[in-house]
């Protein structure tokens, strides 16, 4: 973990921030497609979803518009830094949902591994949001007992960012949390409110007939893919397809 630590962001800085900066795309895949939606919401946000690749909510749309105000090297930069700071806070609310936290030298061990993971720097080299949304999920755990409606607006917000919070949701209705429900179902349908001035009723439509049976259809089976969805669909391959 500490050696990935030191060689990784050298890595990072020759084979994905430089040859931005030069006009490749290098290895940031999926910044670009979230670069590509942001300056559709400047032009036209009715176009949105012109790129099939882009399977996210219409209201995610707006953190991949904010990006596209600095120039697209500094854009990866900035993502990447919010991913980093982002899983030092999942570290840290995980450390607050242990019934027992680690000592001194365990607590330096769990940091090491967790910015160390392969999952965690794939989300930094291609410039992904999953760190964001685990941020907001394990945010929902923390304040679940005492906080139970402001767990709920995050969980709410976890899932305009990308759909996985919602089976969090599905719990918390299964176990009568009712105050945290009531947050997300509040804060779920605040969120498109608020945003109906830029994103129309109309892409919501547009995303529900064409991009969630998209990714109901199926996902990469890529070794680099480490989402539920992916893990189980290897499952079911022979060895030499993967």
């Amino acid at each position: 973990g500490a050696f990935i630590l030191v060689a990784f962001p050298l890595y990072w800085v020759l084979a994905s921030v430089l040859p931005l900066f030069a006009g490749s795309e290098g290895h940031a895949a999926d910044f670009l497609i979230y670069s590509r939606a942001g300056h559709r919401v400047w032009a036209n946000p009715g176009t949105l979803y012109a790129d099939p690749s882009f399977l996210y909510p219409p209201p995610s749309a707006v953190l991949f518009a904010l990006a596209v105000l600095v120039p697209m090297g500094w854009g990866y930069v900035l993502q990447a830094v919010l991913n980093v700071g982002a899983l030092a806070v999942c570290v840290r609310l995980g450390e607050r949902l242990h019934p027992d936290p680690p000592a001194r030298w365990g607590r330096a061990a769990l940091w090491c591994a967790a910015i160390g993971s392969a999952p965690a720097l794939q989300n930094v080299k291609y410039g992904q949001v999953n760190v964001l949304v685990l941020a907001l999920a394990l945010g929902y755990l923390v304040w679940l007992r005492r906080h139970p409606a402001r767990a709920g607006a995050l969980l709410a917000l976890g899932f305009w960012l990308k759909l996985y919070p919602a089976v969090l949701g599905v719990l918390a209705l299964r176990r009568g949390r009712w105050m945290a429900v009531a947050g997300a179902v509040a804060a779920g349908l605040a969120v498109p409110l608020v945003l109906l001035p830029v994103f129309p009723v109309e892409l919501y439509v547009e995303y529900l007939r064409e991009k969630l049976p998209t990714i109901a259809g199926g996902t990469t089976t890529s070794t680099l893919n480490a989402g539920l969805p992916a893990i189980v669909e290897r499952l079911g391959q022979p060895a030499e397809a993967l």
